[in-house]
């Protein structure tokens, strides 16, 4: 089976323990579109767990939606676009929004990174948390200094081995 329709095929899982099948149908067209600028790391579709390769799909989902709302195609087609703080914002609260909702539902779900994300959200820091560990080059709108290192000190103490990871983004994130 071709990695598309492996793709579509888990949005759609997802979408349909999520929302009324109806619903999912109406997505579909909007979610196979989308699917053309999805990048997912492998390991998430040979054999892993559904639910966290769901919310990373959410992750990439977002991003590409917030980018077809906020910045104009053509900055993307011809590589004046690299991704943004907001955007990268966006897509990792939708991606632990995903995850808590999937958590709430199946108590049984553990993922170590998408466990220790949830916990910096609830605690606050999701912000400061993408800044100090995707900061690219040229983003503006940094958190406050004071809250940069205020979450700096909750991290040693509360998730004191942390490695951050991706696995998933654009094909705008692949250089051209």
């Amino acid at each position: 089976m071709r990695l598309k329709t492996l793709l579509i095929a888990g949005i759609l899982l997802f979408f349909l323990s999520s929302s009324s099948f109806s619903e999912t149908l109406e997505q579909s067209a909007a979610l196979q579109e989308a699917m053309n600028e999805v990048l997912i790391a492998p390991e998430l579709l040979e054999g892993g767990n559904q639910a966290v390769t769901a919310a990373w799909l959410g992750y990439a989902l977002a991003r590409v939606g917030w980018l077809r709302q906020n910045v104009p195609q053509e900055y993307i087609d011809q590589g004046y676009y690299s991704r943004s703080f907001e955007e990268e914002l966006h897509g990792r609260e939708s991606m632990i929004k995903i995850w808590g909702e999937l958590k709430d539902k199946d108590g049984s779900l553990t993922d170590l990174y998408l466990d220790e994300l949830l916990e910096i959200y609830k605690a606050g820091y999701i912000e400061e948390y993408v800044w100090v560990y995707l900061y690219e080059d040229g983003w503006e709108g940094s958190p406050a200094d004071e809250r940069l290192d205020e979450y700096i000190e909750w991290e040693e103490v509360n998730i004191p081995n942390h490695e951050p990871l991706t696995l998933a983004g654009l094909s705008t994130d692949v250089a051209q």
